[in-house]
């Protein structure tokens, strides 16, 4: 492999390996932060104005928003987002969501702390914990929250308009998840770590068609992205149970 600064970006459908085409369209998409960082190799994709980093090494630099999938983390300043897996080696993570990974040096500011492993690395009193038995009755509780907003999406369609009590009308906003400081963090619920972290892309589950599982990646990315489009997720919950109901 060779050591480029990044091996891929993908965007608007298309794949660019050219360091300066991929400098442009961060840089447009502003993405000035990541031009900036000291990285190696790294695979990373644009998604309604969210940053995904896949795979590749930080060295340095300040990580202001976005999602973490996999990777080495060397050093920095890590703002905000969703750390899902990877290497943690030294640094300070500010605020954000971590699922997994081995964390070996640095602190921990704030934020909530899902799994994981922390070797030595300074927590602070701010940072929610949750056990395993805490947070398996928490993930347990927001399953049941995603079956039945599954159910709501997959009803077939009538004369009559079907009602749901569980699910809020649109023009209500949805609960802030307890002790998350940050307001993009609310639609972050287990159905994206079910796809992320158990069945990524939805390979392991061979029921699902390709559409699904791209619609699924879809609307993970709209909900972790830093201005979630309700109206596009909305039309993405339409085309799943689309999808859903033309499969039977």
């Amino acid at each position: 492999m060779s050591d480029n600064r990044y091996s891929e970006l993908k965007h608007d459908g298309k794949i660019y390996t050219e360091q300066w085409k991929i400098d442009e369209i961060l840089i447009k998409n502003k993405f000035n932060w990541m031009v900036n960082a000291e990285i190696k190799n790294a695979r990373l994709e644009i998604f309604q104005d969210t940053l995904v980093w896949n795979a590749g090494i930080w060295y340095n630099g300040s990580w202001y928003f976005g999602v973490w999938r996999d990777g080495e983390w060397k050093y920095g300043t890590w703002e905000n987002g969703v750390w899902y897996n990877g290497v943690w080696r030294d640094g300070t993570f500010k605020s954000g969501i971590i699922y997994k990974g081995k964390f070996f040096k640095g602190k921990i500011e704030s934020g909530e702390i899902r799994g994981g492993q922390f070797i030595d690395v300074q927590i602070d009193p701010k940072v929610t914990e949750y056990t395993g038995d805490e947070y398996q009755v928490k993930k347990e509780k927001e399953q049941q929250e995603v079956q039945q907003a599954t159910v709501a999406t997959a009803q077939p369609t009538t004369d009559q308009p079907v009602k749901v009590h569980s699910t809020p009308p649109a023009n209500q906003q949805l609960p802030a998840q307890p002790k998350i400081q940050q307001e993009k963090f609310k639609y972050l619920k287990t159905f994206e770590e079910k796809i992320y972290n158990e069945i990524p892309y939805g390979e392991s589950s061979p029921n699902k068609s390709d559409e699904q599982k791209e619609l699924e990646h879809q609307l993970i990315c709209l909900m972790n992205s830093w201005k979630p489009d309700k109206n596009k997720i909305r039309e993405i919950k339409k085309q799943l149970k689309e999808v859903v109901k033309n499969k039977k």
